[in-house]
């Protein structure tokens, strides 16, 4: 488990110790730690996984898409298409798919 010391009223976590300022009035402060367990760190972590894949996987697809539309790609297909080699190849390359 992971404690973080925080300021609080609240009555969940367990207190640490408390402090006052010497010659005053006011409320003494509380100092607490917080429990993150781990089922709550698994689920974060989970969740920034997912975040991290989903975007790689939107990259990389944004990547491939942008190279299909560029001119060079588009040039050296035409030129495949067009040479003798692609009666050699057999039928014709599907792109994109």
């Amino acid at each position: 488990m992971i404690y973080l010391p925080y300021k609080s009223k609240n009555k969940s976590p367990v207190p640490v110790h408390t402090t006052a300022v010497p010659d005053s009035n006011s409320e003494p402060i509380v100092l607490w730690k917080m429990v993150l367990n781990n089922k709550f760190l698994a689920k974060v972590a989970l969740a920034g996984g997912v975040i991290a894949l989903g975007s790689a996987t939107f990259f990389n697809w944004k990547i491939q898409s942008n190279l299909k539309k560029s001119d060079y790609f588009q040039m050296a297909v035409k030129a495949l298409v067009e040479s003798p080699a692609s009666a050699a190849l057999g039928p014709p390359i599907l792109i994109g798919t």
